[in-house]
């Protein structure tokens, strides 16, 4: 089973994305800030995936998190989840971000980009150093 990490800090967002995830086939486990998401990461065996809020109530925020993952855990695909006007589409996303999800989310989106994610993390994987 894959297993994806979410990190936001409002519950309400944990909880659906919990929902649209588990009844695909996923494991998720929800945490609720930077620092348990980094904790979780070898608990969880590195997964492939890891859903983080951009604004994050405390220090370290969204960003900050996207960048430290992608330092230690390289193929961990990274996605973003922010407020509608947080980011233009043509912006480039942070270092490590592989996508974003606006706000309000819908099944498919979430869906759709935890397969992209997925299919990054194993090109990623297989690439030459």
């Amino acid at each position: 089973m894959i297993s994806v990490l979410v990190a936001h800090d409002e519950w309400e967002i944990r909880e659906l994305l919990e929902a649209f995830l588990g009844h695909s086939g996923y494991y998720v486990v929800t945490v609720p800030n930077a620092e348990a998401a980094l904790l979780m990461m070898d608990v969880l065996a590195r997964p492939r995936v890891v859903i983080i809020g951009v604004h994050l109530r405390c220090w370290p925020d969204g960003p900050w998190l996207a960048d430290r993952l992608r330092n230690l855990y390289p193929t961990t695909a990274t996605i973003l989840v922010m407020d509608e006007g947080t980011v233009r589409p043509a912006d480039r996303p942070p270092h490590g971000v592989v996508s974003y999800l606006i706000k309000p989310l819908e099944r498919e989106q979430v869906l759709q980009a935890v397969e992209d994610g997925l299919r990054w993390s194993l090109e990623t994987e297989k690439a030459p150093l």
